[in-house]
């Protein structure tokens, strides 16, 4: 299955839990700095980003991600402007999940749109 580090940054929802329940091996870091030292040896297939809006920490820890690791980074996020999505993407996202988004759209994402878009193994 799948390595999935979701890294909380400012966020409420909770997608470990979620994509855990689903088979997903997950690692959860609270914040950038811990996402950066645990990258080496988790080694995650994609790297999810919770947060509120697309803009500040959120865009710091999406470009110091991008430069550290080339797994698909997605940004899991509140309502945003179209220019937050636009910052998004040039810090480096790949995809950006504009929610609100319940349970179950984030684990029927997860479990087929996601291994799809970005290949990702079941080993």
């Amino acid at each position: 299955m799948a390595r999935v580090l979701v890294v909380e940054v400012s966020s409420e929802l909770r997608a470990s839990e979620l994509l855990a329940s689903e088979g997903f091996t997950v690692f959860t870091a609270a914040g950038r700095a811990e996402a950066l030292d645990c990258l080496d040896a988790f080694q995650p297939d994609l790297v999810l980003l919770e947060v509120v809006a697309p803009r500040g920490r959120a865009t710091d820890a999406s470009k110091a991600l991008r430069s550290a690791t080339t797994a698909p980074l997605v940004m899991l996020t509140g309502p945003c402007t179209e220019s937050d999505a636009v910052a998004a993407f040039t810090a480096g996202i790949d995809s950006l999940v504009i929610g609100p988004v319940g349970p179950h759209e984030l684990i029927a994402r997860s479990s087929e749109g996601w291994r799809m878009m970005f290949k990702l193994s079941d080993s």
